[in-house]
């Protein structure tokens, strides 16, 4: 009997002891804290993935602005005076191919004087003809003694003035079919007609504009670059401009202006582009040369808050405290920032979430996908 009631009484003080432990062991006393000189920091509620700086390739290149030009522009004139347009055949916007008829005069005041030409030049004909054989006769006569040097001479200015005549008639005929292919007014190059100066019925003068062309429908970007940029460019080199928020369009270094304006410092770069729906001659585009590769240190762009018109980091202390700390950052290309200072090479700071974090916080670092699926599994919220 008296063994069974050592033997409760026993039990009774172990589970006694058990419950005193545990309470010392959750709640530390002031004692504890003596004991170990500082008090411990509050445990972290969130775990957070931790990066480093890392060498990245970035792209040296700077932004430029100018207009888009017509590669070319041919103006078409007026070969002909005093003639009716007849008839056009295009309109601003239409793409011409070379030889393509554009336009055509009223052609039968010139076909009038092409026909009075030829006549005149058959009626020549046969009047050196006649001169022609006069002077043969008068060769054999003088051969015989039977006419004097001086009428021997006047047949030959007779011959001689006849074909300056019938040769002066044929330039006429020359002339006038000339002016009759001139009444169709041609392309001379493929382009897009980029204005029209007549309609029908207009009597033109001579040179008169009457369409202006984009010759081969080529286009440039005349980029204005300032002279401490102007000896990085080469031709062929690459340049891009930026069309809207999401799309760019490529082009190719085609010339360097040989002068630059000495008022602003500024010179041209005539860049040949790809024809584009949304690029036409006279619109104003910004746009980046590039100009060769460096490598420097970077964070992702993730890991960089900006606020204020300044960028933060949150580093990492050995602790896992947070320290929001002010860096200045460069060149951005493929999701990563350059680090111009700032930071140290071997500081960690956090990867993600940056904004929900701030100095004095406590972070758990997650070093592989294993434990952060863990973590999240045990109810920690990653960032």
């Amino acid at each position: 009997m008296n063994l069974l009631k050592n033997k409760a009484f026993y039990t009774i003080s172990s589970i006694c002891l058990l419950m005193v432990l545990t309470f010392f062991d959750f709640f530390p006393t002031n004692l504890d804290k003596d004991k170990k000189g500082v008090a411990p920091h509050p445990a972290s509620v969130i775990s957070v993935k931790a990066v480093k700086q890392e060498k990245k390739l970035f792209k040296n290149s700077f932004k430029a602005s100018g207009e888009i030009s017509a590669w070319q522009e041919i103006i078409v004139s007026s070969e002909l005076e005093g003639l009716m347009i007849e008839e056009v055949y295009v309109e601003v916007g239409d793409k011409v191919k070379k030889g393509q008829l554009l336009a055509s005069y009223n052609s039968r005041a010139i076909e009038i004087e092409l026909n009075g030409s030829k006549a005149k030049v058959e009626e020549l004909k046969i009047t050196h003809d006649e001169a022609r054989l006069n002077l043969e006769r008068a060769q054999k006569l003088h051969n015989e003694n039977s006419i004097s040097e001086q009428e021997l001479q006047g047949g030959e200015v007779y011959e001689l003035r006849s074909a300056a005549q019938l040769k002066s008639a044929r330039a006429q005929v020359n002339k006038f079919e000339l002016m009759l292919e001139q009444v169709k007014v041609l392309a001379p190059d493929d382009g897009t007609i980029l204005s029209k100066f007549i309609e029908v019925g207009h009597v033109t003068k001579l040179t008169q504009e009457l369409f202006r062309i984009q010759r081969q429908s080529r286009i440039e970007w005349l980029a204005e670059v300032d002279v401490n940029h102007l000896n990085m460019i080469r031709q062929e080199q690459f340049a891009v401009i930026f069309l809207n928020d999401d799309q760019t369009l490529q082009g190719k270094v085609r010339m360097i202006a040989p002068e630059v304006n000495r008022h602003s410092q500024y010179g041209l770069v005539y860049v040949d582009l790809p024809s584009h729906e949304l690029l036409l001659p006279g619109m104003f585009f910004s746009g980046q040369f590039d100009v060769g590769e460096y490598e420097a240190l970077a964070l992702p762009s993730s890991s960089i808050q900006f606020k204020h018109g300044f960028s933060y980091v949150k580093v990492i202390g050995e602790d896992g405290s947070i320290t929001e700390r002010k860096i200045i950052v460069g060149k951005y290309f493929k999701h990563y920032y350059e680090i111009i200072s700032g930071l140290l090479i071997e500081e960690d700071v956090v990867k993600s979430g940056v904004e929900f974090l701030g100095t004095g916080d406590y972070v758990t670092v997650v070093n592989s996908d294993n434990q952060e699926l863990n973590n999240n599994m045990l109810g920690s919220y990653l960032l």
